[in-house]
């Protein structure tokens, strides 16, 4: 399990801001989404999309930086 933290992202776009902690090791987190979940982006500190990832049966997975911080933005209309 790996701590993730939520932020709204703008209304208008319905979208959320996910941030992903890495632990020591990296490796991969599997996000479960909102079924509606319609695309996930890699995004930079400005919230910039990025590579999209693949969303499959409303998962996502996100490739984690040992002990650092990887941001996504989740588009749901």
């Amino acid at each position: 399990m790996v701590p993730v933290k939520c932020l709204p992202g703008s209304e208008a776009d319905h979208e959320m801001v996910l941030r992903i902690c890495g632990d020591v090791a990296g490796g991969v987190a599997t996000i479960t989404l909102p079924s509606t979940t319609a695309r996930v982006w890699i995004c930079d500190l400005v919230e910039r999309p990025l590579p999209a990832l693949s969303v499959t049966s409303g998962a996502v997975g996100v490739l984690q930086i040992p002990e650092g911080v990887v941001s996504s933005l989740v588009l749901d209309p």
